[in-house]
């Protein structure tokens, strides 16, 4: 793990803990509770720095893991104490329970904002080497941040449409620039050769072609398919295709495909034969030069391009990541798309909701293990990501906390709820219960998802 890993897993999930925390404390100043203690970090014998002001006790503690509130009267058998959290109002206490998650949603519009602003809009990856990780094949082999890949394999082009002839036989069928080939025949295809030959299978009738689009109005990519006449000849296309990083035209088709792209490139190391080596060319202050490696094998949970389920797979990896292309955006832009992204991300999760609900969907749940896994993998990619994640993660916790499932705070609000619609104090002492009960089968949960996580990464270690 790497230093710039280990402060993006402590900012962040720090960040996300203290703006909760946040929430209940300056939510409960507001409505005059008394709050005992507010503290920065979590407790690890004598803090670092420790004051009082008013009734509140603030510190600056060792862990630097998020914060911790405690509001006098919170617990459910303390209903009597002076200006506590059961002596006020219905919905003054619905008010602090629910302030939480109110900011979660704060921080993570403000993680998407910083991103827009310092960044810009992400535009999508290039081929040259951002990061090499230490130990892996590619370091072994010699591979250098800066590095630009321009063939895998003798693999030189890409699937990527770089323009269409108008009037051509893709042009009719509806084929745009940027468009980039997924599969043909319902065959997934991963660099320009192997389109070619699938598209020159057939001698009679049309082929499917799918292709994946980034709708201008759409955050995300969309797939359309469309269908094509069979190639003549394939393989005189792919003998006169030049060995070199230039766009390749096929005029049978009318269309000019785009040199070898980080989508292809990462196809063809994640679908490479265990233990088969690569040959990866890349340009290192203007010249070319060929590494040999072997990719290391990980499992991955990947859904199935039929189902959709989430399945375990082998993946080949040769430990780099590529450098991020961003496009500046002015200063309101820049700013809305912060408010943007968590209007997206709002539609996306109510979506997801809705087809786990019908049944069409099953929830993908992982642990605080796999969370700082991810977290620190993303740092690979640059800080515009880390912030991405962080916004989305932060959402994440938000929308956890405030599902009406013991112990988090959503229960807690049914129970007011439940108070103000029978019209008097309920017993505290099964709130209580309730809450121990949930406390513990989510500890358990916990227990289990980490072990689950912690076996998936033991996993990565071995097929390696």
């Amino acid at each position: 793990m790497t230093f710039e890993g280990v402060l993006a897993i402590v900012l962040i999930i720090g960040a996300i803990l203290l703006f909760h925390e946040s929430g209940h404390f300056l939510s409960a100043k507001l409505c005059r509770m008394r709050v005992d203690e507010f503290g920065m970090g979590l407790p690890l014998k004598a803090p670092i720095v420790a004051f009082k002001r008013g009734q509140t006790s603030y510190s600056l503690n060792w862990i630097p893991f998020g914060a911790f509130v405690r509001i006098a009267g919170m617990d459910p058998e303390e209903q009597q104490v002076e200006n506590g959290f059961h002596t006020r109002p219905l919905w003054q206490r619905a008010l602090v329970l629910s302030a939480g998650s109110a900011m979660n949603v704060v921080l993570a519009t403000l993680l998407f904002l910083l991103a827009g602003v310092f960044f810009g809009e992400l535009v999508g990856s290039s081929t040259t080497i951002r990061t090499v990780i230490p130990g892996r094949p590619a370091d072994k082999a010699g591979l250098k941040r800066g590095d630009r890949i321009v063939s895998v394999n003798d693999r030189w082009t890409s699937t990527s449409v770089a323009g269409v002839r108008p009037g051509s036989a893709a042009a009719q069928a509806g084929l745009r620039p940027d468009d980039r080939i997924t599969e043909v025949a319902d065959r997934e295809v991963y660099d320009f050769q192997a389109m070619v030959r699938r598209l020159g299978k057939t001698s009679t009738g049309r082929i499917l072609v799918t292709v994946l689009r980034r709708d201008p109005d759409e955050q995300r990519l969309t797939e359309h398919r469309f269908f094509l006449s069979p190639l003549r000849d394939a393989s005189a296309i792919l003998s006169a295709a030049p060995h070199s990083s230039v766009p390749v035209s096929v005029d049978q088709l009318g269309v000019t495909f785009e040199p070898l792209r980080w989508e292809n490139v990462a196809a063809i190391i994640h679908n490479a034969p265990r233990g088969r080596t690569l040959s990866v060319t890349v340009v290192r202050d203007g010249t070319q030069i060929t590494k040999r490696m072997v990719p290391e094998m990980h499992v991955e949970r990947l859904p199935d391009r039929d189902t959709g389920e989430l399945e375990m797979e082998q993946i080949g990896l040769i430990g780099v990541a590529p450098a991020q292309v961003y496009r500046k955006l002015p200063p309101l832009r820049a700013i809305w798309s912060g408010v943007e992204m968590t209007l997206f991300t709002v539609q996306a999760v109510a979506e997801e909701l809705t087809r786990v609900i019908l049944g069409e969907s099953r929830p993908e749940v992982i642990s605080i293990v796999k969370i700082a896994v991810v977290i620190q993998d993303s740092t690979h990619l640059g800080w515009y990501l880390v912030l991405q994640l962080g916004g989305l993660i932060s959402f994440a916790i938000g929308f956890l906390n405030i599902l009406p499932l013991p112990p988090f705070d959503g229960w807690r609000l049914v129970y007011i709820g439940y108070e103000g619609v029978i019209g008097r104090t309920p017993d505290r002492k099964k709130e209580a219960l309730i809450n121990f009960v949930g406390f513990v089968v989510i500890m358990c949960a916990f227990v289990v998802l980490v072990l689950k996580d912690v076996a998936e990464l033991v996993a990565n270690r071995a097929v390696r």
